[in-house]
């Protein structure tokens, strides 16, 4: 999150091209608050309930996927947020190692902008501040990669075509 407010405030010196609403149940320090809360450019909202979590994903233009670039621990899990994304009809941002399972899906289904680099970060901002249309464009292919890969039809005729093999 820290890479991400420092090339928004690189980014928007002239004016406002990008804002960052951080919503998060994790308790930070009195220093990474005052990092990460930066007048004109990103602001701490704190933790929302679920159902809330929808509407301000509706109403964002672009939703941030983050993987720890410290903390491998996750390399082969599948986050539920990824179909929530997908489903919402928004450009992604993912940024995380390469390594990482949904780092690695988001690319190969190109559904997502992807940053395997911290110091990639302000460069695909800066692409997005020349080219906003990429928004749109990736907002298409989020959305048709969770339809293609995730819906109810697709996971019922997948869960069915397992079952008729295992009863072979």
């Amino acid at each position: 999150l820290l890479h991400i407010v420092n090339a928004i405030k690189k980014i928007n010196t002239d004016r406002r091209y990008f804002f960052l609403d951080i919503y998060t149940t994790t308790p930070l320090s009195k220093k990474m608050y005052t990092s990460l809360n930066v007048n004109g450019c990103s602001c701490i909202r704190g933790s929302i309930p679920q159902s809330q979590v929808f509407i301000e994903q509706k109403n964002s233009d672009i939703l941030v996927f983050i993987e720890s670039f410290e903390n491998r621990i996750a390399r082969l899990s599948f986050s539920t947020k990824i179909t929530d994304y997908l489903s919402s009809n928004r450009c992604i941002l993912a940024i995380g190692p390469k390594d990482i399972s949904s780092i690695e899906y988001f690319t190969q289904q190109d559904s997502a902008l992807v940053c395997t680099s911290p110091l990639e970060i302000e460069t695909i901002f800066n692409e997005l501040k020349d080219n906003p249309q990429l928004i749109e464009l990736y907002a298409e292919k989020g959305y048709n990669c969770g339809i293609r890969n995730h819906s109810v039809e697709i996971i019922r005729d997948r869960m069915k075509n397992v079952l008729e093999i295992e009863n072979i």
